[in-house]
């Protein structure tokens, strides 16, 4: 809460912002939750766009490794915040699925829908579309009619970091969400260049872009913990093609996504 309401009073705050940092959005509170998304929805008006990671446990969100079940996580959940979720596949030069513990990553790509905030207006259609097709048998487990998340995806597994001056493997959504973040910082240079307003609150946009923005993920599921025994849990999400919980509308081809976004 200091991050945002600082953010939030500052007058000249950076354009984007990526926040790796995860809370059960239950023990978050709601009263926290509603105050975060007044301040990221003032942000927003501003041109100020915030993304953050999925989670790296599946729907057990921040439970695990101790728990299945659906526990979305905050600030993923917000409707003002852009929920990044996490694939693999092409690091080893293989197609992209959604990141599992069940297929070999190292993490399981984090979705869900909020307990506490309702499915906003731009993503509705996208949603209703998943639930139709699949009729998860165990809806009444989760809040269906809340904000869903992931809102897109990016690789998540095994990225090179520095660490002490040597090259170690990292895998993790807190590694895609600043990747999607920084296209967005990219994308706003080029539309300050041509004279027009930074993305700000982005989600209408991205839910209305067209396919070919898109790589569509519709291999995975996130039904699986990443902890040491890696279980699998009954209640998740599977990729179909279009926007699923698991990876969202999928990962971005950056330059079809710079072009829609500079028109």
């Amino acid at each position: 809460m200091t991050y945002i309401s600082k953010l939030s009073q500052n007058p000249s705050p950076g354009r984007v912002h990526s926040i790796s940092w995860s809370y059960d959005e239950k023990k978050f509170g709601k009263k926290n939750v509603q105050r975060f998304n007044v301040e990221a929805c003032k942000l927003g008006v501003r041109g100020v766009t915030i993304v953050a990671a999925s989670g790296d446990h599946g729907v057990s969100g921040a439970a695990a490794p101790r728990d299945c079940g659906y526990n979305p996580i905050f600030p993923a959940s917000s409707p003002y915040v852009v929920a990044v979720g996490g694939t693999r596949g092409p690091e080893k030069f293989n197609p992209e699925i959604a990141c599992s513990t069940a297929n070999g990553g190292v993490i399981t790509t984090g979705g869900g829908f909020s307990v506490f905030t309702s499915r906003p207006y731009y993503q509705s259609n996208a949603v209703n579309g998943y639930l139709n097709v699949t009729k998860p048998s165990d809806v009444a487990s989760f809040s269906s009619g809340g904000r869903a998340y992931p809102d897109v995806s990016a690789l998540a597994d095994l990225y090179g970091i520095v660490v002490n001056r040597e090259i170690v493997l990292a895998s993790g959504t807190s590694a895609s969400a600043p990747v999607f973040a920084g296209m967005l910082n990219l994308i706003n240079q080029a539309r300050k260049e041509a004279n027009k307003p930074f993305l700000g609150f982005v989600h209408p946009a991205l839910y209305a872009a067209p396919s070919k923005v898109w790589n569509d993920i519709t291999v995975g599921s996130n039904n699986c913990r990443a902890d040491s025994s890696a279980k699998c849990c009954k209640q998740g999400f599977k990729a179909i093609p279009g926007w699923d919980p698991v990876t969202g509308l999928g990962s971005p081809k950056y330059t079809p996504l710079k072009e829609y976004l500079l028109r």
